[in-house]
This record gives structure tokens, sequence and C-alpha cells, in this order.
């Protein structure tokens, strides 16, 4: 997986979680194999590392994408679709893909930094957004983060990124 660790926790095609508390570390994330996540946090933050592709969000109906109480930190040795919101309270959202980044829904940080880094591409669909709500924090947008084959940001009409009184780097 995207650490180099070698034992992954969980093996599947769906995966969904519901917890008081944070899910794993940043030392020590959940390293999983699936295919579709959702996930919800009422205080803590998230932390997983995923090897292969994943879509957020098309597991429940009574779910909706990824909520955190705290940050939320996915990492992909792949590629990573979000289909629904990623959302939580004020702190860091951070996606790391080995491949492409596609954003289909709205990613919100209550007035955390935002950070999307692909290998390669990132991409916007009409509905694709990022929002940090509130405060001063940087959006961070990189493309060909691995600075091999180059990389390129695409934005649809009708997507945008919204840092409020903060920055938007794109590299």
């Amino acid at each position: 997986d995207w650490n180099d660790d070698t034992n992954t926790n969980i093996h599947g095609a769906e995966l969904l979680i519901s917890t008081p508390d944070g899910v794993a570390s940043e030392v020590n994330p959940i390293e999983t194999r699936v295919g579709r996540l959702e996930m919800e946090t009422t205080s803590g933050a998230i932390w997983l590392d995923n090897d292969g592709d994943v879509t957020i969000g098309g597991v429940s109906a009574d779910f909706t994408g990824i909520r955190a109480g705290a940050g939320v930190n996915l990492s992909a040795f792949s590629s990573i679709q979000v289909d629904e919101p990623i959302d939580n309270d004020g702190n860091t959202v951070e996606l790391d893909a080995s491949e492409d980044i596609r954003v289909n829904a709205a990613i919100t940080s209550g007035g955390g930094q935002v950070t999307l880094q692909a290998d390669r591409d990132l991409f916007f669909s009409d509905a694709g957004s990022i929002d940090n709500e509130t405060g001063s924090e940087t959006v961070h947008l990189r493309a060909d983060r691995d600075l091999i084959s180059g990389g390129k940001i695409s934005m649809d009409d009708g997507s945008y990124v919204d840092a409020t009184d903060g920055l938007i780097q794109v590299s």
C-alpha cells in the first residue's frame, strides 16, 4: 500500500464505518483494499490508506460520503473518485492518489486546509467543488506530484474552488 506496510486491515468490495471516535492515526492509518467507501465519525479524524481505486459514496442510502468530526486523510495507491460529499468540522481534508483524483461532489472543511495531490491528473465535474467555508486556510491542488509523466487540472463548467479568505495554490 501507499505507506509500504504489507498488512491490509480490511479487504472487500465496500466499506462503511460509523464511530463516535476517530479511525486510526497518522502513524498507523487503517489499510484497506476496497472499491467503495463511506465513513462517519463524531469527534475524531479519519486516516486511511487504500490499495487500488476507491470511490467515495454508493455504499448505503443511510450515509452520504465521508463526514468527520476532525480531519480526513485518505490516500490511494491508484485513483480516488469523490461521488458523494466529504465534510468535516474545521480540520484538514487531504486526498493523495498515485494516479488521478476525480471530484464529482462537494468537499468542505469547515475552515480547515484542503489538499488534493495526484501523481497524474485532477478532474472536477460540473458538480465537483472545494469550499473551506470560513477562515484563511489554503486550498492546495497538485497534479503531477511525482514529476514523472506530466499532469493537469481540469474543471468543467459549474465546478469551483473557494478558499474564502485563504489562498488557492495550484501546481
